[in-house]
């Protein structure tokens, strides 16, 4: 993808770290995503084997982003990157995405979003 793409530009043109691990990664992502969709609508009265199923989804779904993100910092810190635009965003980017993806695997409990739906936490 875009991120990716930056990165390789970024350390010189070498290749991504795993990038076999990052294709099955993001293929997984996008197939996984399929199946997750209604995990947005906890709070909307689904049954309870649904919202169980799509906890274990959502959960499931933080391997792969977890091997894609290890692959993109693996990638960086192993070379001299430029310091330009685009490895600044793409570094901020990948904050940004920890961190949401932090509070997405501790909201994939359905007990947990519940409580903490329409809190600052979960707007």
């Amino acid at each position: 993808g875009v991120v990716t793409h930056a990165i390789m530009k970024n350390v010189g043109g070498r290749s991504v770290y795993g990038r076999s691990s990052l294709v099955i990664a993001v293929s997984t992502i996008g197939v996984m995503g399929c199946l997750v969709w209604a995990h947005h609508m906890f709070t909307v009265g689904l049954d309870l084997d649904t919202r169980a199923y799509l906890m274990a989804a959502t959960v499931g779904i933080a391997l792969p982003t977890g091997i894609k993100l290890y692959s993109w910092n693996a990638s960086m810190l192993g070379n001299s990157m430029a310091l330009n635009l685009s490895s600044l965003w793409t570094f901020g980017l990948m904050c940004m995405f920890t961190l949401g993806g932090t509070t997405g695997v501790v909201l994939a409990n359905t007990v947990i979003d519940i409580v903490l739906h329409d809190t600052l936490l979960v707007v």
